[in-house]
């Protein structure tokens, strides 16, 4: 990256360069912090997603931005464009934001719990209002795609002359989670409510001041139309978990997990419908291993290996008895819950 810092920066007008930091964080992109005469500077390295999905991406930035929102500033270049091509990649100055991240998202305190739900459901109250074009409705779960992922990856190990230690546990977990997938619930997404969500909030893409409010969200090319209570669920699950893994199967604390919910609710009222599709929802979704498959045999992405369940266990961890944990949080929020008006 050092050796395109100088003609990039010969883009904007943000003084001369004195370093360049690799930013903790970032799978699917590179980040850096990029020091200055004059200033920091966030800047993003977009890896794989398109120039039209980062353009949308920077049109709601300014929207929320424009709204209080907690959000970075986008740094124009000298063609007072966001967005700039250097040696055919594409990259993005943002504003640098002091505070701190919980990258290991497992060590969110109960404080940061509490903003993190306040934040979502301030972020959801906003998102109703966005000037942009509706996109269609992504399903949480698409069966489909999983089967035939599935098969491909059941494909290559069936192929591969010796099998490595992460290839038969994985092996062993899809044959499992194959089988959850043909079992699972079909969720009627057309009561449930839907807008443009974050795709990707959880507490690493967060930044926090001193006393655990929130600073600012990142990391928003992920934003996508899909029901609203999907992002509850996957915000409550990535800052509840008891364990570094990714996704849904992880052991999660549910007095945390009933706390974030409670909150967010309390902001932001969920419907009956939403209520009720939460223990469902959940279990379909621990049946879907996209990321884990995805990143290790479609992108050669190793590095996302170590966020793998560590016990055999919390592959299975949505299993009947935390399921029917969660349904009784479910209910509870469902007997106080006010009337939406």
């Amino acid at each position: 990256m050092k050796e395109n810092i100088s003609g990039l920066l010969s883009r904007y007008d943000l003084g001369n360069f004195i370093n360049l930091y690799w930013a903790e964080g970032g799978f699917t992109n590179e980040n850096y912090i990029v020091e200055t005469s004059t200033d920091k500077f966030f800047l993003k390295k977009y890896l794989r997603t398109t120039e039209e999905r980062i353009n949308r991406e920077h049109k709601l930035l300014e929207y929320l931005k424009k709204e209080s929102f907690p959000v970075p500033k986008l740094i124009p270049n000298n063609n007072n464009r966001t967005l700039t091509e250097y040696n055919g990649d594409f990259y993005t100055f943002f504003e640098f934001i002091c505070g701190y991240t919980r990258v290991a998202t497992n060590n969110v305190s109960e404080v940061e719990i509490k903003n993190i739900a306040k934040t979502l459901a301030h972020y959801h109250h906003l998102a109703k209002h966005i000037p942009m074009d509706i996109e269609p409705l992504i399903p949480i779960i698409n069966r489909n795609y999983l089967e035939d992922l599935y098969h491909q990856i059941n494909g290559i190990l069936q192929n591969k002359k010796d099998l490595d230690d992460f290839d038969r546990k994985i092996a062993a977990v899809l044959e499992k989670k194959t089988e959850e997938l043909k079992n699972a619930a079909d969720i009627n997404y057309r009561f449930l409510p839907s807008l443009f969500i974050h795709g990707d909030f959880h507490a690493a893409n967060l930044k926090f001041h001193e006393d655990g409010e929130v600073a600012a969200v990142f990391d928003w090319e992920l934003a996508k139309y899909q029901p609203r209570i999907w992002e509850v669920l996957c915000a409550m699950v990535f800052c509840t978990k008891k364990e570094w893994t990714w996704n849904f199967y992880t052991a999660i604390d549910f007095s945390r997990a009933k706390q974030f919910l409670i909150t967010y609710n309390q902001i932001n009222p969920l419907t009956p419908e939403e209520v009720e599709a939460i223990p469902p929802i959940l279990k379909s979704a621990s049946a879907d291993l996209t990321w884990p498959l995805r990143e290790h045999y479609i992108h050669n992405n190793f590095i996302s290996d170590r966020f793998l369940p560590i016990n055999a266990e919390n592959w299975f961890f949505w299993n009947d008895q935390n399921i029917e944990k969660l349904k009784a949080i479910a209910a509870e929020i469902l007997s106080t819950q006010t009337k939406l008006l």
